[in-house]
């Protein structure tokens, strides 16, 4: 199975434990197959990985600038796709239950709607 940057990165994690921001900038910066060397640390999007990995619950952020690796990412390791699928449905899951609480609400509110216009037609 071909790895992918997220993956290398994440395994270069791992083994580190712990790790800074630009720790994780260079491990991002060699798994796009450039000199560590050549390293330049303005450059690219790296905290729109460092989010998105953060937000899955691969990392967490356990200080101002250091993060670590969680469980969740130790399962990404050992097997992407499934973990994958499973943070899939997860979500599908939650924007469910978000819709059907939204509908409900405004459910709710065209009711106390319907009630208040009846009562104005009453009075008039």
């Amino acid at each position: 199975m071909k790895h992918t940057i997220k993956h290398t990165v994440l395994s270069k994690v791992a083994n580190e434990r712990i790790c800074t921001r630009k720790e994780l900038q260079k491990f991002i910066w060699s798994a796009q197959g450039r000199n560590i060397d050549e390293f330049i640390n303005r450059q690219g999007y790296y905290s729109v990985n460092i989010q998105s990995w953060n937000k899955d619950g691969l990392i967490k952020r356990v200080g101002r600038g250091v993060y670590a690796i969680t469980a969740d990412g130790i399962s990404y390791l050992e097997n992407p796709r499934k973990f994958n699928a499973e943070l899939r449905d997860e979500r599908s899951k939650e924007k469910i239950r978000r819709l059907e609480s939204n509908e409900y609400r405004l459910w709710k509110e065209n009711c106390e709607l319907r009630r208040k216009l009846r009562m104005i037609k009453d009075i008039l």
